[in-house]
Order: C-alpha cells, then sequence, then structure tokens
C-alpha cells in the first residue's frame, strides 16, 4: 500500500520547483502560491510540522528563505490575536515554535552567501518581534533573550553568524583561481543574459555578505 507522507511531499514539490529551469519567474510563483495554498488546507498544529520539516531537512537555500516567510505570515496574526493574561498556553506554544524555526535557521553551520534567503528570512521575524508594540510582544521578546530557560539566545546566533561574515569577507580578499573563477563567472553571465560574460564574482559575493550584515547589525541593536 502507499502511505502519504505531507512533509516529503512538499518538500520534494518545492525542490522540483526550485531545480526545474525552463519555468519562467511568472509561473514559478504561481506554482509556489498552489503549493503554499495546499499546506495551508492543514490545521496550524500539523502546518508548523510541515514548514518545520522543510526547513530542517531542505538544503535549497531559497526554499527554506520562502517557508519562513510562509510561516511567518501564518504565524504572525495568530500571536497578535492572543491575550498574554487569557492564552497563556497559547501564547506559549506559539513562543516555542519561534523558538523552533530560529534554532533551525540560525544555529549550526552557516554559510552566508550560500544562505541568504535563510538569514534574511529568520532576521526579519526577530525585527518583526523586536519592533511590535503588540502586548504579546514582551513575552516573545524575553524567549529570545540568554537566560531565557527553554528560548534561545538571540545576540549569541547573531554573533555567530557576523563571525561568519567577517571569515568570509577575508576569504574574499584572496585572488581567486582565474579558470574557476572564469567558468562561473561566464555560467552566471549566460543565467542573467549578461551577453559578454562581465561578472565580477568577487563583488557580487561581497555585496551580498554586506547586505545580510547590515541587516544582522540592525537586529543585534534592537536585543
Amino acid at each position: 500500500y502507499c502511505r502519504w507522507h505531507p512533509q516529503r511531499t512538499f518538500r520534494a514539490l518545492l525542490e522540483a520547483l526550485a531545480a526545474a529551469d525552463d519555468i519562467d519567474r511568472g509561473a514559478r510563483g504561481e506554482l509556489f502560491r498552489q503549493v503554499r495554498g495546499a499546506m495551508r488546507h492543514f490545521d496550524w498544529p500539523c502546518r508548523f510540522e510541515l514548514y518545520h520539516e522543510i526547513i530542517v531537512k531542505c538544503r535549497v537555500d531559497s526554499i527554506i528563505g520562502a517557508v519562513i516567510t510562509v510561516f511567518k505570515d501564518d504565524w504572525w496574526p495568530r500571536v497578535q490575536a492572543l491575550s498574554p493574561e487569557r492564552d497563556r498556553a497559547a501564547l506559549v506554544a506559539e513562543q516555542q515554535r519561534l523558538v523552533d524555526i530560529l534554532k533551525a535557521s540560525l544555529s549550526g553551520e552557516i554559510q552566508i552567501v550560500d544562505g541568504m534567503d535563510t538569514i534574511t528570512a529568520a532576521v526579519n521575524i526577530c525585527r518583526l518581534v523586536a519592533l511590535a508594540r503588540a502586548p504579546v510582544a514582551v513575552a516573545l521578546r524575553k524567549a529570545l533573550r540568554k537566560g531565557s530557560g527553554s528560548g534561545v539566545d538571540l545576540d549569541m546566533m547573531l554573533g555567530g553568524i557576523s563571525q561568519q561574515i567577517d571569515f568570509e569577507l577575508k576569504l574574499l580578499e584572496q585572488p581567486p583561481d582565474s579558470a574557476t573563477a572564469g567558468a562561473a563567472a561566464r555560467a552566471v553571465a549566460e543565467a542573467f543574459g549578461i551577453g559578454d560574460g562581465s561578472v565580477d564574482l568577487q563583488a557580487m559575493k561581497r555585496d551580498r555578505i554586506a547586505m545580510v550584515a547590515h541587516l544582522v547589525a540592525r537586529a543585534r541593536e534592537l536585543f
């Protein structure tokens, strides 16, 4: 008999969508919205498990970043509707979901250039919580500070990303292998439709890392 595994099914659909190079941007976006809509038919606890498993097991940065954003769009309205006094148990559950997403996306070995979408999406949730005026945001912020028990030390996690940023920027100061760099530049130029292959990969990577560095620095200031 056939047993359906929703987590594997949706992850396979998203990975296939990301890997297909013969789909134009508009069609790709519409197909992603269809997959997102299908996942949203699940009740929230099960839906969160779908999101979390994709984030943990997928290796495609663009997919992980997109799923984190979908989580944020579903999770934040639910959190805002809670009362710290009346809905304490529900608030604790949503607080733990936030912690689980941040642990899955911001801890462990992170490559800045290859994980930009993941880092950006996760840090944007942190900024949302930090800047929110809703009463529940106070409880959520406590879970992101050192000594929060079952929460996370967000500043330590962001500090680790900052160290990785410094490391990758130092690597970019070293001259690249000319043959490898030339082949990579031609591949990028072809992908973006640049006819003469004049793509400065080092500058492109440096710009991407700088964008993440700015976002992480601003988030650390908020906490």
